[in-house]
């Protein structure tokens, strides 16, 4: 004779296993995010031996570590998503959020005795409407030479002085 479930056992049944397939699934995801938060904290060791950072303290590694993947998740949507002209990449200022890198390396910083506007000569420009009426839709500066790999030029204003003259 075979057992008689009532409708509440089998209701009980269909809990207890879709409990367990949202137990299996959870276990799944926190696995590939485990092995996703190990892949990002390698490429971490790999990016501060290349870059020869050091912090201070375990607290700082991990804030820094935390502001990494951050900046190397953007990095790879970007990249990944592949509907820009360009790829993004990880460079020394990739352990800095948005803001410390402006606060430390955007805008002017005036140094005393640096130079001044009424001081750097103008040469005057004169062209015709005719060099104008032969120049090409577009132009790929690329193709002709004319860009250059992106140069750490430091601070802004704190080496122009030196780079310059007074």
């Amino acid at each position: 004779m075979a057992p008689i479930h009532s409708n509440s056992s089998r209701r009980l049944d269909g809990t207890v296993l879709a409990l367990l397939l949202v137990l299996v699934a959870a276990t799944a995801f926190v696995g590939a995010a485990a092995a996703r938060g190990d892949a990002l904290a390698a490429r971490h060791e790999r990016w501060t031996a290349k870059y020869g950072r050091a912090y201070t303290d375990a607290a700082e590694k991990l804030h820094r570590q935390e502001v990494f993947a951050a900046n190397a998740r953007h990095v790879d949507a970007v990249n990944r998503a592949g509907n820009r002209t360009y790829t993004l990449g990880l460079n020394q200022f990739s352990d800095l959020t948005n803001e410390e890198f402006v606060e430390k390396h955007l805008g002017y910083r005036h140094q005393p005795g640096g130079l001044r506007p009424e001081d750097t000569p103008v040469a005057a420009v004169n062209m015709s409407k005719a060099q104008f009426q032969s120049t090409p839709d577009s132009l790929d500066w690329r193709a002709q030479g004319a860009v250059t790999q992106v140069k750490n030029q430091a601070p802004c204003g704190k080496d122009l002085q030196a780079k310059v003259g007074k």
